[in-house]
């Protein structure tokens, strides 16, 4: 696959002269981001990607014609316009902003503090700035709008468009957490932050996921005392799915993974020796419909959804990842998801 990336011997004729780039923002070791590169190469149409890593360095911004003329890695030139950029799809990250260090006396440690401040606000404000002249392009993905999801907030905007979601709280004290559980039998311990920290550090869940507690002895470790920790009753289901939203599209599959004992909890705990029977799945349309209304409410463009479908028949929304993987919804249901975010892209 040749991918296009703009070289300082053709700068002349290639950055300022071809409208047909698609920008894209991602990060360097996502797999999904080079299926969607050979879809747009093969269209006909270049693509300048920048990582996450990739060093950027902004030579002038042109407020009268919306112009931001950057350089990448320090050395390839590069036009964001809506004259020459088609379209842009931010997928993850931060635009890499490299700003020269001020030349100040290093001995003064307080001014040396209060100027690396500035320059880092200065760094912030300008990403925002790029981000800002790209959401004016068609766009796929928002930095802005993705990157203020909040878990919590999510959860009641889905039940305010009438999903149904679990029983959910957060504690703060080992003996609400024991009456939550002898109402519900068996709950989930989980981060409501991206990442998480131990329990036995700090808050209640695993880093790495999920923490189910079936008996009061499971709380016994706990301090009476705690910071803020998000818990949910955990709901007996007959599958878990994933679903993949583009605009308001669905690609939604269903994932068998309660026959396994490490995915029974939580599908994320991927078995790569046993892995789960993953099969398309048609949602029904009261369905589809509350969760349109739900990613409009959120003004998201594309993303993943992880729901369940429980053994009294019942759909439940779990949460959503403006940035999530979708490999594993594409790939087993022959959905050509990167195909399509491709010709999305090319065709606005």
């Amino acid at each position: 696959m040749k991918i296009f990336f703009i070289k300082k011997n053709i700068l002349k004729t290639m950055a300022y002269d071809l409208d047909r780039n698609i920008l894209i923002l991602s990060e360097e070791e996502d797999i999904s981001t080079n299926s969607v590169m050979e879809w747009i190469n093969s269209f006909g149409y270049n693509v300048i990607r920048l990582n996450e890593k990739t060093k950027i360095k902004i030579i002038d911004i042109d407020f009268n014609n919306d112009e931001i003329h950057i350089e990448k890695d320090l050395s390839e030139k590069i036009l964001i316009s809506k004259n020459h950029i088609h379209s842009f799809w931010y997928r993850r990250g931060l635009f890499n902003l490299h700003i020269e260090k001020p030349l100040i006396n290093e001995s003064i440690s307080e001014i040396t503090n209060n100027i690396l401040f500035v320059r880092r606000k200065e760094t912030e404000l300008l990403n925002k700035y790029i981000f800002s002249i790209t959401s004016e392009l068609f766009h796929i993905g928002n930095y802005i709008t993705d990157h203020d999801i909040n878990k919590l907030h999510n959860l009641n905007i889905a039940k305010k468009h009438g999903l149904t979601i679990p029983d959910s709280r957060i504690f703060t004290n080992k003996k609400s957490l024991g009456v939550f559980l002898n109402k519900h039998k068996k709950i989930i311990l989980k981060p409501f932050t991206e990442g998480g920290i131990d329990y036995n550090t700090d808050f209640l869940y695993s880093k790495n996921g999920t923490t189910l507690l079936k008996k009061s002895s499971d709380i016994d470790k706990y301090p009476d005392i705690f910071p803020p920790s998000f818990c949910q009753a955990y709901i007996e289901k007959k599958i878990e799915l994933r679903i993949f939203f583009l605009e308001n599209q669905f690609f939604s599959s269903a994932i068998f993974s309660q026959s396994n004992p490490k995915t029974k909890i939580d599908f994320r705990n991927y078995d790569d020796e046993n892995p789960n029977r993953i099969i398309p799945f048609n949602l029904p349309k009261s369905v589809s419909e509350k969760l349109i209304k739900m990613i409009n409410s959120l003004k998201l463009t594309s993303g993943s959804i992880d729901m369940i479908y429980t053994k009294k028949n019942q759909f439940v929304f779990l949460e959503v990842n403006p940035v999530g993987q979708f490999q594993q919804v594409s790939y087993p249901c022959n959905y050509y998801i990167e195909k399509k975010i491709a010709k999305k892209l090319i065709s606005k």
